[in-house]
């Protein structure tokens, strides 16, 4: 079997390029961690799948213990009645049940589906399997004292819970440091389910997810984790598929927590000690009435994207002075590219803005500057090109020279380059990161300390919910990952969107907003705190899409003493350029 795998902090040692995890001489426990897990039967979704291999290969990790729900599959209707009272009660959901298969077999083939039924009895072959029929009442399942004992017996530390219902009673503390489970919804606003399908009805921009220690209180228990994503208002399935594959990690990022750091470092999480302020009622099923109401609105969102996809989406630059409030003045590429991700440089006296060139024909963008007066810009010039895609040229400088981090996504590695001659011609230095999906990497010095936020995206995940912290001596590494990787998963202000910079005494850090989609808006963050083990921001402001009249969109700023700069997306009448 083949498992999507995320490229991040997944293993201890190694190529010190190699995004790891840091690495600790004495962990707080000097054995693995016994885990158990709960599952419905030994076939799987796909996203179980991934983090049972995930367990198998983790050294610190030890799966000891797999409780399977042996209760019987509701068996045929014995009677006509009894065949009537079954269609009766499922009457007021059928269009629920309708759309969730329609919608699941029209998106599914779009990517690695994280529903896709899979054997996972190679994955727990080493574990012990009981099996058990819980007590069932209504929706609840609790387990009888002799298999809450054979669960104790197993001298588990954590147990998992990927199947049966809502657990309650004693198996709930059989392991010392509880049941964890994922809830896909954010328990401070839905409680209940469908997963991840209120917020498309609702039309929330935001789709969270929590990891919690399960209590008696429905979805009420103590938060170890919690991911804020956009909302996909187009299909309850694509809004579930990238969640699922990006909660897939976060249950092994706590468990190497606890490992690592010990238990009171999980209830030193802001999450573990929250209030519980929920009062909005548990959610259930939708009924035929309110489906019609969703269905309507899907469909005219769906009818809403297709004409936006008839014209042509083009990002272009649009340049001011620091300070001013004066107008933007934009920046037109020729019809057949855009202007994108811009970062300034000052040079002799001279202002430089650099900038993705994106070329429609070849369908990839290579980096270029030209310089920036107050009266508009010079001829741009190509810097860096390659047989691949080449974006966001994240600029710094160290010892009196220029050195560069183009997005290389395509070739899986965070490169840094070196002015050879500024502006325009430059020459790798080193390789940062290697072996990473990374996005957007951008450096910044700090207390004697060279510190990079960067985006490591999860296979078949969202591009735009989490950043990582990595730091150095120098820029040239070796770099490594902070202790709280990743410090943000919130689509409001995680990804980057620009280079840092120092507004009075304060450090900003300009990332993207991608609740309202891809490159929404940009929102400024202050940072409070920044360590190799702490991290904190506190967001301050955001750059809306409304700067100019005809923007929808607006992703990186770029500031240097004179000049503030953003990008800006337009939708457009498709032009004609030659192919």
């Amino acid at each position: 079997m083949v498992f999507p795998t995320l490229h991040s902090e997944s293993s201890s040692g190694g190529n010190p390029h190699h995004a790891s995890t840091l690495d600790i001489e004495s962990p707080a426990f000097d054995r693995p961690l016994r885990i158990g897990v709960m599952l419905d039967s030994l076939t799987a979704p796909l996203w179980v799948a991934k983090i049972l291999q995930d367990i198998a290969a983790a050294p610190f990790l030890t799966l000891s213990l797999v409780v399977v729900d042996a209760t019987e599959q509701q068996s045929p209707p014995a009677t006509w009645r009894e065949w009537f009272g079954r269609q009766r009660a499922a009457a007021p959901y059928r269009l629920w049940e309708w759309y969730q298969a329609a919608d699941y077999e029209r998106f599914r083939r779009e990517g690695a589906d994280p529903f896709e039924a899979t054997d996972v009895t190679p994955l727990v072959r080493e574990a012990d399997l009981l099996r058990v029929e819980p007590l069932r009442v209504r929706f609840v399942d609790r387990f009888r004292p002799e298999d809450v004992q054979q669960v104790r017996d197993a001298h588990l530390d954590v147990m998992l819970r990927f199947g049966f219902r809502i657990v309650k009673g004693d198996i709930l503390e059989a392991a010392p440091y509880g049941m964890w489970s994922l809830h896909h919804d954010d328990n401070r606003s839905y409680r209940g389910g469908p997963a991840l399908f209120w917020e498309v009805f609702e039309r929330n921009p935001e789709s969270g997810t929590v990891l919690q220690i399960l209590t008696d209180a429905l979805d009420g228990g103590k938060v170890l984790y919690r991911s804020i994503g956009p909302t996909n208002f187009a299909s309850v399935y694509k809004n579930r598929r990238a969640t699922y594959w990006k909660s897939a990690e976060f249950m092994m990022r706590r468990l190497a927590d606890l490992h690592r750091e010990g238990w009171a470092a999980l209830q030193a999480l802001d999450t573990y000690s929250e209030p519980n302020t929920y009062a909005r009622g548990i959610y259930r099923r939708p009924t035929n009435r309110q489906m019609l109401r969703f269905l309507a609105r899907t469909y005219a969102y769906r009818f809403r994207q297709k004409l936006v996809g008839s014209l042509e989406e083009q990002w272009v630059l649009a340049f001011r002075r620091r300070g001013s409030d004066d107008r933007f003045t934009i920046i037109d590429p020729p019809a057949d590219r855009f202007y994108a991700d811009p970062f300034l440089a000052e040079h002799d006296g001279r202002t430089f803005v650099f900038f993705e060139d994106y070329s429609y024909v070849e369908g990839k963008g290579t980096l270029a500057c030209a310089e920036l007066r107050a009266n508009g810009i010079g001829e741009p010039q190509t810097v860096l090109a390659g047989p691949d895609h080449l974006s966001y040229p994240s600029l710094f400088q160290w010892r009196g020279e220029w050195f560069m981090l183009p997005e290389t996504g395509a070739r899986r590695r965070v490169e840094i380059w070196r002015a050879r001659r500024f502006p325009d011609q430059w020459e790798l230095e080193t390789v940062a990161l290697d072996g990473v999906d990374a996005c957007d990497a951008t450096v910044w010095e700090h207390d004697g300390r060279w510190w990079m936020w960067v985006t490591l995206c999860v296979a078949g995940g969202p591009r735009a919910d989490e950043v990582s912290l990595f730091h150095a001596q120098t820029p040239l590494g070796p770099w490594r990952p902070h202790r709280a990787n990743p410090i943000i998963s919130d689509a409001a202000h995680a990804r980057p969107a620009g280079a840092l910079y120092r507004d009075g005494d304060a450090l900003i850090r300009p990332s993207q907003d991608a609740r309202g989609g891809y490159g929404h808006a940009v929102t400024l963050s202050r940072i409070d705190r920044l360590t190799t083990s702490e991290y904190h921001e506190t967001p301050i402001g955001s750059i809306k899409p409304t700067w100019h009249p005809r923007v929808r969109g607006t992703h990186t700023i770029a500031r240097s003493s004179a000049f503030e700069v953003v990008d800006g997306r337009l939708l457009r009448f498709r032009r004609p350029y030659k192919k």
